[in-house]
């Protein structure tokens, strides 16, 4: 994507590099976590959808809705760009209109729900079984590696031919986030 910009606006090329920088520093200072909070992890993201942005100039948009509070919960480290990035793959990037993923965030029952929803036809890689496509099953083992039966990870093809993915797993709030200072990163703790 960059290589094809460079001939055509340096300028987004430009900023596409800097945004890919930004989101290798980032992995990098984290690499060794398996867990950060959802503050952390949406900050990566952002990097990761500027990138995106930029590549499918203004056919991509992107609503995040997140109750407040839930900034300082504790998440898996890398798993929502996965989520957003399964979503462009197989939805936004096979339509030729403009494209939506919605990203939601709550707490229900002590547990943080999650869901990904795009606008496009569903992916490829969903077989008509249910299946899901190597992506969607790393992270199904990922998750239950982190919460065991504590998770869920469900896959949906709705009437109008969005695709959404939602995931629970269970809310634990990062203490030192509650308390206004800055954490990158948290060490997984023994749990379940």
């Amino acid at each position: 994507s960059i290589s094809a910009l460079m001939h055509k606006d340096v300028k987004a090329a430009d900023r596409m590099i800097s945004s890919l920088g930004d989101l290798l520093r980032m992995s990098i200072t984290a690499a060794d976590v398996h867990e950060v909070t959802l503050k952390h992890e949406l900050e990566f993201l952002d990097k990761y959808l500027e990138i995106q942005k930029i590549r499918f100039q203004g056919q991509l948009s992107v609503t995040t809705t997140v109750e407040p509070e839930m900034l300082s919960a504790v998440v898996p480290y890398l798993f929502l760009q996965p989520l957003v990035e399964n979503a462009i793959k197989h939805g936004i990037s096979k339509r030729t209109d403009p494209g939506t993923i919605n990203i939601d965030v709550g707490a229900r029952e002590g547990r943080l729900h999650l869901r990904v929803t795009n606008d496009g036809s569903p992916p490829d890689s969903m077989e008509p079984n249910g299946k899901s496509g190597f992506g969607l099953s790393n992270m199904q083992a990922r998750l239950q590696s982190l919460y065991g039966a504590h998770q869920h990870l469900q896959v949906q093809h709705l009437p109008d031919h969005s695709t959404q993915v939602e995931i629970a797993i269970p809310l634990r709030l990062s203490l030192q986030e509650q308390n206004g200072h800055e954490s990158s990163a948290h060490k997984l703790s023994e749990q379940t």
